[in-house]
């Protein structure tokens, strides 16, 4: 046991030791975590500890002394920063509770979700008390006139309501209100079907974050129309939109259903996968065309145009980090450390919004990514298959197995935690959707090109739309399979570091016992 416990130390150390950033954000990761705790049981603040530990530390630094407890007070103050840095984001949206209505003009951020009685939006108003911030409104419908429907990203709309800050943590509705908040809302405002009418949109007095993600989105939309026009049905249309554009809305709920039973969901939310995708398509195309420099200021301009275009998700906006932190590297040095860059792609995005930490999408995403760079090449590697051209769709075959299993194995216990269920069909079904997925982006990549030549994008929208359909049909065969669904297992947050715990040790005996630790390389060349 003795042996076992020094050989999982050693994996460890050789881990941080080639991404120090990783230990920074574990510890940023657990001061945000507190400071959301404590928020909900006390008024302690943070800035109390980080002011002491920032001081004691900058003392011991300059005495040159004591190397251990320098590092000790370093971790103290990641934490304490962590905490601090959640606490600003998070009180700085409070605002006063006030019944009394208002009117006021705001600009709509985001495509309006049709409910039974009422369509969601956000907005952000242009003046008056909320004047810069973020609210999510609830529309009564009108079904008389339907003047609801008019309503769009980008539209100005004069309101006239009251609003109710996000802070109540009793009510039944606490968990829905710690969801605003960690995703920046100050407000929410109610407003009855007679009380708003549209107005001219006045970008002016917008943030520029706010403008830029604004434009995105409104240039989505003309692409969205090109891509419609070029004739897709509608079950091709939503998975295309959802696939490429990020864009959900036109994804019905048993579509949706049956990617998600086969644990094939991922592949509808923009990801590494999608971005990595068009990067390989843009490296391809420049890579012999242009000097090494201009290439990569190409590639980060078109990168980061396209996380705009799709409305700025984490999820492309990890990606992107994580990519524009390879192009960099790659002008500097030709020595890559993966695990590091995704920890500074993970800090970049906590200190920004330390809320993010929250979000599902972030923690699945980033624990998928983390167990592919750390496992992939020591279980791939186990299986030796020959270099020649003959067996490259046997290597590809095996690549994407292990790839499936070992991002399935990272977020399985977050799965459980959040949805209380996983699929049993995993492996099978990604080996339909990520071919699937390469087939659909880089068809409409290629049709959204050649929009003007008729034929040319008939042949690719049928591409498209047979692969779509093909996968659908795939994928709801596989839900109709017994057994393929692990349902109603909720693990609370001690199951969740249990089962973590289990996980660890059983890849630490994995390098025991393939001895495949020393060999294991965490650089990429």
């Amino acid at each position: 046991m003795g042996t076992f416990i020094r050989h999982a130390n050693k994996i460890s150390d050789k881990l941080i030791q080639f991404s120090p950033l990783l230990r920074v954000q574990l510890c940023l990761c657990l001061g945000i975590a507190t400071a959301a705790h404590i928020e909900d049981n006390s008024d302690f603040k943070f800035l109390y500890l980080l002011i002491p530990t920032v001081t004691v530390s900058v003392i011991t630094f300059l005495l040159h002394k004591v190397p251990f407890f320098q590092t000790i007070l370093l971790f103290a103050t990641i934490f304490s920063f962590g905490g601090w840095l959640y606490q600003l984001r998070t009180y700085s949206n409070d605002i006063p509770a006030d019944t009394n209505s208002q009117v006021y003009s705001a600009i709509v951020m985001s495509e309006p979700s049709v409910k039974t009685k009422i369509i969601v939006f956000d907005i952000v108003p242009v003046n008056g008390q909320m004047k810069g911030r973020k609210v999510r409104v609830s529309l009564l419908k009108d079904t008389v006139s339907n003047n609801y429907k008019n309503i769009s990203v980008g539209d100005g709309i004069t309101l006239k309501s009251s609003f109710a800050p996000v802070t109540d943590k009793v009510s039944a509705f606490a968990d829905y209100h710690k969801w605003l908040r960690n995703h920046g809302y100050a407000a929410t405002s109610f407003v009855f079907y007679s009380n708003w009418l549209p107005s001219n949109a006045d970008f002016s007095q917008l943030s520029t974050q706010d403008r830029m993600k604004l434009n995105g989105l409104l240039f989505r939309h003309k692409i969205e129309d090109q891509i419609r026009k070029a004739g897709l049905d509608e079950t091709s249309m939503s998975v295309v939109a959802a696939m490429t554009l990020g864009d959900k809305r036109y994804l019905d709920r048993s579509l949706y259903e049956t990617f998600s039973q086969t644990g094939s969901a991922h592949i509808l939310a923009l990801s590494g996968l999608h971005l990595g995708i068009i990067f390989m398509l843009l490296y391809k195309v420049l890579k012999s065309r242009y000097l090494d420099w201009i290439r990569e200021g190409i590639l980060l301009f078109l990168i980061w145009s396209f996380v705009l275009v799709v409305g700025m998700p984490v999820s492309a906006i990890r990606a992107a980090i994580m990519m524009s932190i390879y192009i960099v590297a790659d002008m500097f040095t030709e020595q890559k450390q993966p695990v590091n860059s995704l920890s500074l792609a993970a800090i970049i995005l906590l200190v920004i919004q330390p809320a993010t930490l929250f979000d599902i999408g972030f923690q699945l995403s980033f624990t998928s990514v983390f167990f592919i760079l750390i496992l992939f090449d020591s279980i791939c590697n186990t299986v030796k298959i020959p270099k020649k051209p003959i067996y490259k769709p046997l290597r590809i075959a095996w690549s994407m197995v292990i790839v499936s299993f070992v991002a399935q194995l990272g977020t399985f216990p977050l799965q459980l935690y959040h949805f209380g269920h996983s699929s049993v069909y995993f492996l099978l079904a990604n080996f339909i959707v990520i071919p699937a997925a390469y087939i659909i982006i880089i068809g409409t990549v290629a049709l959204l090109l050649f929009g003007n030549i008729t034929l040319l994008q008939t042949i690719f929208a049928h591409i498209v739309a047979f692969t779509v359909g093909t996968t659908v049909k795939t994928l709801s065969f596989f839900t109709d399979m017994p057994y393929g669904r692990l349902n109603e297992i909720h693990l609370s947050g001690t199951g969740l570091i249990i089962l973590y715990a289990v996980i660890f040790a059983v890849v630490a005996w994995w390098f025991k016992f393939t001895k495949d630790s020393a060999k294991t390389k965490w650089t990429v060349n």
